[in-house]
């Protein structure tokens, strides 16, 4: 592979061949050159060259050489005939010109229609056109005029030159001189100092004499002392104007930040107000009447905790102006070097690569920040963005100094920094990265020549090129201070918008809050009156009227373990009074007079006293011949079914390994075929009765999973989902483990059970859950947790179920039979405090003794 030393050296070679063929100026460099025939009598093969005003041919052998300015160029067409194939035409005022047998004609073919449409344009804000080149782009128009006579001594004016076209046989000359300079006259009366100069020199010839360069010398200072002085005070004035408005904008939206915090506080002081009159309301209903007492008891509160207050970020922000894309017209350089039509489109975060439909192309989307450095190439107009991933991007493009300055500014803008622009040897570099060098193309060449309009940002100071250095530096100076002012007034635009809907917001605000605070007195000043006449609660059946906790028959669950055994009544040894059952007459005789007594609901546990029915994946928990759940389901449903059943979905009584779910081969938990397993198992208990799905196992996700199984076999709006949401790794589950028959062979279920310090982590499991479509919500164990309950119930607007745990019966009756106390009293109490905390519905292990203490 050619080095870029190499490259820029060959394409010397060429640029240099052409200009000598055909007295073009330096500033003509090859771009591309390609093997074709010129259409003549017979075909002439040789060589097409590209620059950027001309397309040039120059043959093999022979004279035929054929030049073409672009901006002589009517129309082009890719042509194709049995003789001639693989042509492109040119239509132009003089001639059509047809170029074939091109062995890359489309490639050809979109290089010099982009170089026609785009006419190049290098800008340098500190140039000054030479008079050479402003001649030579007259005579690329098609005339040139000579040289102009001179003002000769006599006061006659001197003739004028001829004119002559751009024709490098029609003379001698740098580009090929004019036909008859100007002749030089006599001086008039006005300007008699002054001598007459022919018109001699590169583009005319002519002859005279005098002292005109010293009069045109004088002239010229002449009017340079006659340019208006610049006021630049006036914008450094306004800018010093804006400058302080901002800051007073600014600050004004720091006191409105202050200000809406401390409304948000009053205005949360009032709604913590009114929460305090609705419980004083209740209380005061309970007080008034026994019937309110009953009412308050029986009734579901209306008047709920309100949410607790959560600041509100009130900072506020001014969205940033951010910049319109600009599209820029390219030939994308393929893999192969075909030259393809599109656009490169630099937008706020990101640049586009475009096809020619301006479609976004499959992989063309860059970020700023991807570009390690731009490659300015040897090969006239050819750009390479290089990307930290070595990879790179290809272009050729009129337009190379305006994409790497717009590159170069939007990254600046956006992450702070730009890439490196490297440019190879051979090349000119150009001015990139300022504002005021902006410039987007107008119509191209067929109305006007490369002439460019500038973007907002240009200022008449890149205009007058030819002011005095003094005038061009104060307008460059005013031209900036009228920049920054722009962009100053768009951030003040910003603010008082910011400044004017957050005024509006407060003052919404704060009517809402006086209408609150207004409610709030006259709520108060009615309570007060009521007050009056209340407060006497020393007879202790006045005193049981002041409770706003009451447990009902309804809202206990009992516990029922059923074995794969037959007519087995086992006491379980740490639970006493509690059992484990076989599924037939001896479950049916237990149950049948507590149902009498006013039991509603219970909740069934599998147990497999038998090991070797166990497995890896729980396979008999889903048996519907041999699962003790699903054969209790059927047998209860048909002897007792007014009994509302809720089955524990969990896998640890049915596994080998006793954990909750499937586990991988390390022996922790495989999370998504564990929530299928316990899906498919829900919709199993659901298909034999089940009234309540309650998964226990606390797998990520799952309550979404058997939700969504549960309405795929038609059963989501007749079973509900009853959630061990927030479910601890507790102690209190020892007595538990004996009942079910269940401990983990190995590993720990508290990997997936939440830590006892974990109170926010509670609220979010239990919210997760909610979101999932849980029905019910439990915290479990009860006692030891009941701050978490009252988290929760003030969280989520669902009902929740307490389980009173194996640990927690064990503490309290034992405590009893030694005399620390009376059941009763105990028990009730525990769950009073479970009640006020927020429990609406009791799994525990004495529901037998309360359905005998409890009056309703």
């Amino acid at each position: 592979m050619a080095s870029p030393d190499d490259k820029a050296s060959a394409l010397k070679v060429k640029s240099d061949l052409v200009r000598r063929t055909f007295n073009y100026p330096d500033t003509e460099n090859v771009i591309q050159d390609y093997s074709c025939s010129l259409k003549r009598t017979l075909l002439v093969p040789g060589k097409l060259y590209i620059t950027a005003n001309f397309i040039s041919f120059i043959p093999m052998l022979g004279e035929s050489t054929e030049s073409i300015s672009f901006r002589k160029i009517i129309d082009m067409k890719k042509d194709s005939t049995i003789f001639f194939s693989n042509a492109i035409t040119f239509n132009t005022s003089a001639q059509n010109v047809s170029f074939g047998s091109f062995m890359h004609r489309d490639e050809t073919f979109n290089l010099i229609h982009h170089l026609w449409k785009n006419p190049p344009l290098f800008y340098d804000p500190n140039a000054v056109e030479d008079e050479d080149m402003r001649q030579f782009k007259q005579q690329m128009s098609g005339s040139g005029s000579g040289g102009n006579g001179g003002n000769g001594g006599n006061g006659g004016n001197g003739g004028n030159g001829g004119n002559g076209g751009f024709n490098r046989d029609s003379g001698s000359g740098k580009y090929g001189s004019v036909t008859v300079g100007g002749n030089g006259g006599s001086s008039n009366s006005l300007f008699g100092d002054r001598g007459s100069n022919g018109g001699s020199g590169s583009y005319g010839n002519g002859n005279g004499s005098g002292r005109y360069g010293q009069g045109q010398g004088q002239e010229q200072q002449q009017q340079q002392r006659q340019f208006t002085k610049v006021d630049t005070e006036s914008t450094k004035q306004a800018l010093r104007i804006a400058h302080e408005t901002r800051e007073t904008g600014i600050a004004t939206m720091n006191e409105l930040q202050y200000q809406a915090e401390m409304i948000d506080q009053i205005e949360n002081n009032v709604e913590n107000i009114h929460n305090n009159l609705d419980k004083g309301e209740k209380l005061l209903k309970g007080i008034e009447s026994f019937g309110g007492q009953l009412a308050n008891s029986f009734s579901k509160d209306k008047s709920p905790d309100r949410d607790p207050h959560r600041p509100m970020d009130r900072s506020l922000k001014v969205r940033q102006r951010e910049e319109p894309t600009t599209d820029i017209d390219i030939l994308e350089k393929l893999q192969n070097d075909m030259l393809q039509p599109g656009y490169i489109s630099f937008q706020a975060d990101k640049f586009v690569i475009l096809d020619g439909n301006k479609k976004p192309t499959p992989t063309g989307t860059y970020s700023y920040d991807q570009v390690e450095f731009m490659v300015v190439r040897a090969r006239h107009f050819h750009l390479d963005f290089r990307f930290l991933n070595k990879s790179r991007f290809r272009l050729c493009s009129s337009y190379i100094q305006n994409i790497v300055n717009e590159f170069v500014l939007r990254s600046n803008g956006k992450i702070g920094k730009s890439a490196k622009v490297i440019f190879e040897p051979g090349t000119k570099e150009f001015a990139y990265g300022n504002p005021t060098i902006r410039f987007t193309p107008t119509v191209g060449r067929q109305t006007q020549g490369p002439m460019f309009g500038r973007t907002s940002t240009l200022g008449v100071s890149n205009v007058i090129k030819n002011a005095p250095e003094e005038i061009k530096k104060d307008l460059m100076e005013q031209d900036k201070d009228l920049d920054e002012i722009s962009a100053l007034l768009g951030d003040i635009h910003g603010i008082a918008k910011t400044i004017g809907n957050e005024a509006d917001r407060q003052s919404n605000q704060l009517d809402r809050v006086t209408d609150r605070v207004d409610h709030a007195n006259e709520r108060l000043h009615n309570n007060n009156k009521r007050i009056q006449k209340m407060f006497g609660y020393a007879n202790p059946i006045t005193r049981s009227w002041q409770g706003d906790s009451t447990i009902l028959k309804s809202q206990l669950i009992y516990p029922i373990f059923v074995t794969d055994q037959v007519n087995t009544k086992n006491e379980i040894k740490s639970l006493p009074g509690n059992y484990q059952f076989s599924v037939d007459s001896v479950l049916t005789e237990f149950l049948e007079p507590l149902v009498k007594k006013g039991l509603k609901t219970i909740i069934l546990f599998g147990v497999l006293l038998n090991n070797a029915s166990k497995d890896l994946t729980g396979s008999l928990a889903t048996d519907r011949d041999n699962s003790p759940v699903i054969k209790a389901l059927r047998l209860l449903k048909k002897q007792i079914p007014e009994l509302v059943i809720a089955c524990d979905v969990c896998l640890c009584a049915y596994t080998s390994h006793g954990h909750c779910g499937i586990t991988h081969d390390d022996g922790s938990i495989n999370n998504q075929p564990s929530i299928e397993r316990l899906a498919q198992l829900s919709v199993e208990f659901a298909m034999a009765g089940a009234d309540i799905i309650a998964p226990s196992d606390m797998m990520d996700c799952r309550i979404g999973e058997i939700k969504k199984q549960l309405f795929a076999a038609g059963y989501g709006s007749k079973v509900a989902v009853m959630a061990y949401s927030s479910k601890f790794a507790s102690a209190f589950y020892g007595p538990f483990r004996d009942a079910a028959s269940s401990g983990a062979k190995y590993g720990d279920r508290s990997a997936y059970q939440l830590p006892p310090p974990s109170r926010s982590l509670a609220v979010r499991a239990a919210q997760r859950d909610a979101d999932e479509g849980a029905d019910f919500l439990m915290v479990k164990p009860a006692g030891p947790y009941m701050d978490i309950i009252r988290e929760v119930k003030n969280a989520i607007n669902l009902p929740m179920c307490c389980y009173q745990v194996s640990g927690e019966f064990a503490m309290l009756y034992h405590s009893a039979q030694a005399g620390a106390f009376d059941l009763k009293t105990g028990v009730m109490e525990s769950l009073l405090c479970l009640k006020r905390a927020g429990c609406d519905i009791f799994i525990t292990y004495f529901t037998p003794q309360l359905l005998e203490w409890l009056p309703l």
